[in-house]
């Protein structure tokens, strides 16, 4: 078990069965809060281990979501600016044709539409699709990590572990 300041809150982070649990506790950071953010990650464990698991996702537009992808991405990537660079260039066409969708609503019937429309609209080459691809999918390991979606929609059909 594992609690630790992050910001002004108190965050969890906790593996249970080979799957990590990460999230933020709401509660501010003090002594006082500590105990609390303590028995909050608990409670998560104790339903996670009688499968009562109160996961809930988050409803969160698109773009929301890509802002706050961006915010945590940037530092990730410093050792290799550039990478960072394709995967901000290639989330602005996926911005504006999800735009105000709800990540959690996006699903691999739209991911192919995105596909048809950069081909057909955006008359981009495939390369340029594979990279747009790409930085959805690493957007979509975030956003399971931060509750928005369940699963990687690019995965539907080929990935075991989604």
């Amino acid at each position: 078990m594992s609690i630790r300041a992050r910001g002004t809150n108190w965050h969890y982070r906790f593996q249970f069965k080979g799957k990590e649990y990460a999230g933020n506790t709401g509660l501010q950071v003090s002594r006082r809060n500590q105990k609390k953010a303590q028995k909050i990650e608990q409670e998560l464990m104790r339903d996670l281990r009688d499968g009562n698991s109160k996961q809930t996702i988050q409803s969160v537009s698109f773009k929301a979501a890509i802002d706050e992808f961006r915010r945590l991405a940037e530092p990730r990537y410093r050792a290799h600016p550039s990478s960072f660079k394709r995967i901000d260039t290639s989330l602005v066409s996926a911005t504006s044709f999800f735009g105000a969708k709800l990540v959690s609503e996006i699903d691999a019937g739209a991911i192919e539409e995105y596909v048809s429309w950069r081909i057909v609209e955006g008359r981009v080459k495939n390369i340029t699709v594979r990279h747009d691809l790409y930085a959805l999918s690493r957007f979509f390991a975030t956003a399971i990590r931060k509750r928005w979606a369940l699963k990687n929609r690019l995965c539907a059909g080929i990935c075991k572990a989604a």
